[in-house]
C-alpha cells in the first residue's frame, strides 16, 4: 500500500511540473519589430531565441562579456566575412550572463560580418560567436553570442499587432531570423494570459507582481 501511494504522489508530482513548464511556454507572448539587413521591417509575435523553434526560448539566454583586448578582423578567403580568433575560452574564461526577453528594449548586430572563433586545438570543432549590443533605459553592452543561434516568432507584418485578438494571434506566418540577418530587434512588450483566458499587456522591463513571464 505505502508503494501504490508513493507512486501516486510521484504521478501528482510531475503533472504539476509539466504544467508549470506549460504555463510558461503558452501564457507568455513577446511581440516588437524586426529590421533586416536588407531594410525588411517585420512586426512579430511569440518571439522566441534559439538554436531551433522547438528548444527556442524567452528566459535564460546565454551570453558572454565582449573582451577587452583581441586582434584585428582578418578575412576569410572565399566570403565577405572577417574572423577574430579568440585566445580565451568563452565557455570558461568569459563571463557569462543569462538574459530575459523582458529585461531588454533593443537588441542589434552592429557588425554581421565579423565572426569571433574559438578553437581549443585542430582536431576540436571551431566555435563561432557574433556581437550583439542589448539596449535598456539607461544601459547599453556589448556582448558575444554563439552565432547559430536565430530569433523565431509568428510574422504579422500585415497588420498591426492587437492585444484583444486571440492569443497567439491567428493568421501569423512562423518566421526565422538568423543573427547576421537582422540589425536591429524592438521588444515593445509582452501579452501575459491569464487563468480565467484574459490578456494582459505589458511593457519591457517591467514584471507585474506575482508574474513569471
Amino acid at each position: 500500500m505505502k508503494r501504490l501511494f508513493d507512486l501516486f504522489a510521484l504521478c501528482i508530482v510531475v503533472a504539476l511540473l509539466a504544467n508549470w513548464a506549460a504555463g510558461v511556454t503558452d501564457k507568455t507572448s513577446f511581440f516588437g519589430v524586426i529590421t533586416t539587413r536588407q531594410g525588411n521591417i517585420v512586426k512579430l509575435t511569440n518571439m522566441r531565441i534559439g538554436k531551433d523553434r522547438a528548444s527556442a526560448v524567452i528566459k535564460q539566454i546565454v551570453v558572454y562579456e565582449k573582451p577587452k583586448d583581441y586582434a584585428k578582423p582578418t578575412p576569410i578567403t572565399g566570403t565577405a566575412n572577417k574572423e577574430i580568433a579568440l585566445t580565451v575560452d568563452p565557455e570558461t574564461d568569459l563571463y557569462k550572463k543569462r538574459i530575459d526577453l523582458n529585461e531588454i528594449q533593443d537588441v542589434s548586430i552592429p557588425s554581421p560580418e565579423v565572426i569571433w572563433t574559438f578553437q581549443k586545438q585542430k582536431q576540436y570543432r571551431k566555435l563561432e560567436y557574433i556581437e550583439v549590443v542589448l539596449d535598456k533605459p539607461g544601459s547599453s553592452e556589448a556582448y558575444l553570442i554563439d552565432r547559430n543561434v536565430k530569433l523565431f516568432g509568428d510574422a504579422v507584418q500585415d497588420k498591426p499587432v492587437d492585444p484583444e485578438q486571440k492569443f497567439p494571434e491567428k493568421g501569423a506566418e512562423e518566421s526565422e531570423f538568423p543573427l547576421p540577418a537582422i540589425k536591429q530587434v524592438h521588444v515593445e512588450g509582452y501579452y501575459i494570459k491569464q487563468d480565467n483566458g484574459n490578456v494582459t499587456q505589458m511593457p519591457v522591463c517591467t514584471v507585474p507582481a506575482g508574474a513569471n513571464p
